[in-house]
């Protein structure tokens, strides 16, 4: 029904330490987005990777500002 992999680790965070603040949907746990920006910075010095740290610090400024009607991108 979905792709996805299995790891023991990544960069030797175990799944305690990535599980911790995930959140639960449909006996899913979806990794809570401070561990994924968290992981996407330890490999920013791949392009991909670093391309994916902009687009979440991009959605969580987004996110923040929203209610202040503020654009943080363009301040």
């Amino acid at each position: 029904m979905f792709e996805f992999e299995i790891w023991k680790s990544i960069c030797l965070f175990d799944y305690v330490f990535l599980a911790d603040g995930a959140l639960e949907q449909d006996n899913i746990r979806v990794i809570s987005l401070e561990k994924l920006l968290f992981l996407k910075a330890l490999g920013m010095k791949v392009d991909k990777y670093h391309r994916d740290l902009e687009m979440i610090v991009e959605c969580v400024l987004r996110e923040r500002y929203e209610k202040y009607y503020i654009n943080p991108l363009t301040h």
